[in-house]
């Protein structure tokens, strides 16, 4: 939490509840926070705090260093990171010409996203895909903010401790909390990470420079980035990726139902009941 209050003002981070994991900043409307269980508007006093644009531009600055021109790429897609893990989402009026985004202009909305590390909260499935000193290539299936992230974390952090050497491929700076490469949260004692670079990218440095034993990557979308991940496979690389999706069902007829019957074991979560709970273990 303590990374998480100082990035917001000092007119915010006094009235939030001791639990955050998501916050949502829009301009002229009702702060709103997720504390895991439900979503409630931040009340200063009697009354709703309302987000102000000073209140974006101060945790985008500080967010960015003060330099928004640093962050000019993850803001064109849509994000900006923050140290130990914080995601913070942007939108708003942009730049474009044709399909080319070239800036956000006035972003007006953001989506401040909390990591939580929860140990041994992948237990029971890595008892499932580390068999015989051998790992089963693992797909894990949620719908958005449904735990992925953290289960992949968790897989990364007990497989790197188990001797095995990890490549973390992490875009958005959301598995590792990486600050200037170095990762802020735990992943255990054989991993390297590769953050801020597009998968496509990552994925061929990982498998041509690091030699690694099993490539954790969050969040496959499209096509190419399909392709990316089984060509690791196919190069003998074991792979444990996360895609968004209810149930494999949904995956029926798509380019990610490929990828799903390639992979060893699938694992669904649903937040139904609680965020991450274990809905369903394919393959095992």
């Amino acid at each position: 939490m303590d990374n998480l209050f100082s990035l917001l003002p000092v007119t915010i981070y006094p009235l939030l509840p001791k639990n955050v994991k998501e916050l949502r900043m829009r301009v002229g409307l009702p702060l709103s926070v997720y504390d895991g269980k439900k979503k409630a508007f931040v009340f200063d006093g009697e009354k709703p705090y309302i987000v102000t644009s000073s209140d974006v531009d101060y945790v985008l600055g500080k967010a960015s260093g003060y330099s928004l021109y640093s962050v000019t790429d993850n803001l064109v897609d849509g994000f900006v990171s923050f140290a130990g893990g914080i995601r913070i989402g942007v939108s708003g009026e942009g730049v474009s010409a044709g399909d080319k985004v070239f800036n956000l202009k006035y972003p007006t909305s953001l989506v401040i996203r909390v990591p939580t590390e929860i140990k041994g909260k992948a237990d029971e499935v890595a008892k499932k895909v580390i068999k015989n000193g051998e790992f089963k290539n693992l797909l894990v299936i949620a719908p958005p903010s449904g735990g992925k992230t953290t289960l992949l974390r968790e897989i990364a952090r007990l497989v790197s401790n188990d001797g095995f050497n990890v490549c973390v491929i992490d875009e958005r700076r959301e598995i590792a909390g990486a600050v200037k490469g170095v990762s802020g949260l735990d992943l255990g004692k054989s991993v390297d990470v590769i953050t801020g670079v597009k998968k496509l990218k990552a994925y061929e440095c990982a498998i041509r420079s690091m030699n690694p034993d099993v490539v954790v990557t969050d969040e496959i979308y499209g096509a190419e980035e399909v392709d990316a991940v089984l060509d690791a496979m196919r190069a003998g690389v074991k792979v444990a990726a996360s895609l968004h999706a209810t149930g494999v069902s949904d995956l029926k007829n798509t380019v990610y139902e490929k990828l799903q019957r390639a992979m060893d074991i699938t694992v669904v979560l649903t937040k139904k009941n609680r965020v991450g709970e274990i809905k369903e273990i394919i393959g095992c």
